[in-house]
């Protein structure tokens, strides 16, 4: 077993420290520029939760994000599931699909139905859901 020394370097077994620095994107090639000098940063898979997420982020030469954003990289078939199903059913159905965030597809699939129904909520019900989906996230993921 690795050991840290003085230094917070990792003794290694038999031979000389190594630095127990994470290497930084560059060095792991997790990214690429564009022409315009934007570096395009993958993180794919991100596996500390249920299912497959992949994020990209855009940053520019002062090193500010320009755009970011998040797709799911496995198909769980919901929409396969749902299909044909009656739309007042569709949150309670999508719910039970995972077991760690049952709420956020739950809410998910009732803006997908009020999508498809060309449906317009409330400002106050806008305040309400996002409430719900912060406390969602601080209590699956904190």
């Amino acid at each position: 077993m690795p050991e840290l020394n003085e230094q917070a370097e990792a003794q290694v077994a038999g031979g000389g420290a190594e630095t127990t620095e994470a290497p930084t994107v560059e060095e792991k090639g997790f990214h690429k520029t564009d022409a315009n000098g934007n570096k395009h940063i993958i993180v794919d898979p991100i596996t500390r939760i249920e299912g497959h997420l992949r994020i990209e982020a855009v940053i520019n030469s002062d090193n500010v994000i320009v755009d970011a954003w998040s797709s799911s990289t496995m198909f769980r078939g919901i929409e396969t599931i749902l299909k044909g199903r009656d739309p007042r059913d569709c949150g309670l159905m999508a719910m039970r699909i995972c077991g760690v965030c049952t709420g956020t597809h739950y809410q998910r699939s009732i803006e997908a139905v009020e999508d498809a129904f060309k449906i317009t909520i409330p400002k106050n019900a806008r305040i309400v859901r996002n409430l719900i989906q912060g406390s969602l996230q601080v209590h699956d993921h904190f």
